[in-house]
């Protein structure tokens, strides 16, 4: 009987050791836990925030972490989003549920407030403040994903970090007036039959747009359930030389073609309007 009880325990004890084991190398291969507080719907609500206020993405705030608060108070995500991959949610809903700011120590995002949708698509803006990779585990080579302004995401790695936020300075330093106040380079209008601009159309809608250049050439189309009269500006030029035509449908109406050339950068016009007319 004892043997039996000394074997028990010795299964016991080793039992303990492997689970042991396994939440050390858990606690290690995930420092903060198991997180999916997504980099992708951080980029989602950015750009939609920058859609509703003249291609500004959220400024103006104490601290960037309560910039980014601005994307709870309007709907735009969540506490579990906003915390990203370090912080405990409960502290960020604490917070955010009393109409509080979050703060450095309230959430897991570095953040670069004050950029536009007219700056430079090599400017980043967003990346998680610890090298994690996307469910909070320890990153492989100490990188991580950054979030870039117009929506574009890529992972830098850590043997490229220092020189990557080396490059991040230089090009801060050389930001153009324009970029800085989120300018658009063309305004787009909607103008109905009656001769309404409405800032917005609730209608499914379609975009056609073709392009045509000394070295590039296509078409394509875009659609959704709603249009915002800020979706049709310009922020960035499209091409470096030649022209671009857009032509917008919805609710049984069309508008005529409305082309914009473009010349090392440079539009030909700052306003484009779409004049609907019933299609025929």
């Amino acid at each position: 009987m004892k043997i039996l009880r000394k074997r028990a325990m010795v299964w016991v004890c080793m039992l303990l050791m492997i689970v042991a084991g396994f939440l050390l190398y858990l606690k290690r291969l995930y420092p903060h836990g198991m997180s999916h507080c997504c980099i992708l719907g951080m980029m989602m609500a950015l750009e939609e925030y920058a859609g509703e206020h003249d291609g500004r993405y959220p400024w103006k705030d104490e601290t960037p972490e309560a910039a980014l608060g601005r994307l709870h108070r309007e709907g735009l995500t969540d506490a579990n989003t906003l915390r990203g991959m370090i912080v405990p949610l409960k502290a960020v809903e604490e917070i955010l549920d009393r109409g509080g700011d979050l703060g450095p120590a309230s959430c897991g995002w570095h953040y670069v407030p004050g950029l536009t949708l007219a700056d430079d698509r090599k400017l980043a803006f967003l990346w998680c403040k610890e090298p994690l990779e996307h469910n909070g585990q320890r990153s492989h080579d100490g990188g991580r994903e950054v979030l870039f302004v117009g929506g574009e995401r890529r992972w830098i790695s850590g043997s490229r970090w220092q020189s990557f936020l080396k490059e991040q300075e230089d090009l801060l330093k050389q930001r153009s007036p324009r970029e800085s106040e989120g300018r658009a380079l063309v305004t787009g209008a909607i103008e109905m039959p009656d001769g309404r601009r409405p800032e917005r159309i609730d209608e499914p809608y379609s975009l056609t747009e073709a392009c045509e250049g000394p070295t590039v050439s296509g078409s394509g189309s875009s659609s959704g359930s709603s249009l915002r009269r800020s979706d049709l500006d310009w922020f960035r030029a499209p091409l470096d030389n030649g022209t671009v035509t857009r032509t917008l449908s919805f609710a049984g109406l069309t508008s005529g073609p409305v082309t914009v050339r473009f010349t090392n950068g440079e539009p030909d016009v700052s306003e484009v309007v779409f004049r609907m007319r019933n299609r025929q």
